[in-house]
């Protein structure tokens, strides 16, 4: 990876419109937001070894989460692999949650 392609994967203290980094595939590999406003409309899924700390999820966390009732393969959401999401807010954007992961999930909005 050159230089200019390591960079172009960290945002710090931005404003980033989800959809514009996944315009050419679904899946967003190996980014890092720190500190970021990222924005919708988007569903996305938590893949590989992506976390998510100190964020804030705006709307109803019921609205927010979408259950995958099972489903291996969905269409037009956006992959999130191997992402770390540090001090962010989200704005328009839900997650499918697979069913194994719904309890930790619902636990982190606060919901059990």
């Amino acid at each position: 990876m050159t230089e200019p392609e390591a960079l172009e994967r960290v945002y710090r203290n931005q404003s980033v419109q989800l959809t514009n980094l996944a315009a050419l595939e679904d899946l967003i590999d190996g980014y890092t937001f720190e500190n970021c406003e990222i924005v919708g409309p988007a569903v996305v899924v938590l893949l590989g070894q992506t976390r998510v700390t100190g964020c804030h999820w705006a709307g109803d966390a019921d609205a927010i989460i979408w259950p995958a009732h099972g489903r291996e393969q969905v269409v037009g959401a956006i992959g999130l692999k191997d992402c770390v999401l540090t001090d962010c807010e989200l704005f328009r954007i839900g997650i499918l949650v697979p069913d194994e992961q719904m309890g930790a999930v619902r636990t982190g909005f606060g919901l059990t």
